[in-house]
């Protein structure tokens, strides 16, 4: 119960809450209201992800660093870009040379 609390108090730029984007009608600055749905394609969702990273995510990020700690902050920022985009590739090193191969294929 007291955390429940905690959280509802906290602002949102605290490193222990969710980051919650609004979401944009594709083209315009107008935000979705909550409760209803929009089905983005693939293009648009990618380009609602990047927009609030840009509009959201990295603002929050930077008033966190002002109150807390810089490296919990970062955390936060870097959780919210692997939930919504994925981990980052590893270094080309690790992730091995690769090989092209071409296939000539004759018929007779």
């Amino acid at each position: 119960m007291l955390l429940a609390l905690l959280l509802i108090a906290s602002p949102a730029h605290a490193p222990h809450t969710p980051i919650q984007c609004p979401r944009w009608v594709p083209n315009s600055d107008v935000q979705i209201p909550p409760g209803v749905s929009y089905e983005y394609t693939p293009t648009e969702e990618i380009e609602s992800r990047l927009r609030c990273y840009c509009a959201w995510v990295k603002p929050l990020e930077r008033a966190c660093m002002i109150d807390f700690s810089p490296t919990e902050c970062i955390a936060k920022t870097h959780a919210w870009i692997d939930q919504n985009f994925g981990p980052p590739m590893p270094p080309r090193a690790q992730r091995g040379m690769g090989r092209n191969v071409i296939v000539n294929v004759h018929t007779r």
